[in-house]
C-alpha cells in the first residue's frame, strides 16, 4: 500500500495513474512456502542455525484478505485501477488494462 499512497501524492507532478495489484494468497500457498523454507533450512547443514524441525504455521489461524478485501483496501489507499488474478494471469491482465487505456496495442496489432 505505500507505493499507491506515494503514488497518489506525486500523481499530478509527474503524472502517474496509481495501480494496484491484487494477487490473493490462499493458505494453500502459504503453507507450500513454509515447507519450501524448511527444507531449504534442514538441507543447508553449513548454516549452523537453530532452527525448529517443523515451523508451527496453523493454516487455520492464518488471517489473509479476501480478494475483495485487498481490491478494497489498494482503492482506499488511492489507486485508480486494482489488476488481479493469479500469478500466470495477472501480467496479462495488466497488458490488458493498458490497451483499454491506448498505451499498449493489442496483442494481435504487435510486432
Amino acid at each position: 500500500l505505500a507505493e499507491i499512497i506515494i503514488a497518489r501524492a506525486n500523481q499530478d507532478k509527474y503524472n502517474l495513474v496509481p495501480i494496484g495489484f491484487s494477487y490473493f494468497i490462499r493458505p494453500e500457498q502459504v503453507m507450500d512456502a513454509v515447507a519450501l523454507v524448511s527444507d531449504a533450512v534442514a538441507a543447508d547443514v553449513a548454516a549452523q542455525v537453530p532452527y525448529a524441525e517443523t515451523i508451527p504455521v496453523n493454516p487455520a489461524l492464518l488471517q489473509l484478505p479476501d480478494e475483495l478485501q485487498l481490491a478494497e483496501q489498494l482503492r482506499t489507499a488511492g489507486a485508480q485501477h486494482v489488476v488481479s488474478g493469479e500469478a500466470q494471469e495477472i501480467v496479462g491482465n495488466l497488458r490488458k488494462y493498458f490497451e483499454t487505456c491506448g498505451l499498449l496495442a493489442p496483442v494481435s496489432q504487435s510486432v
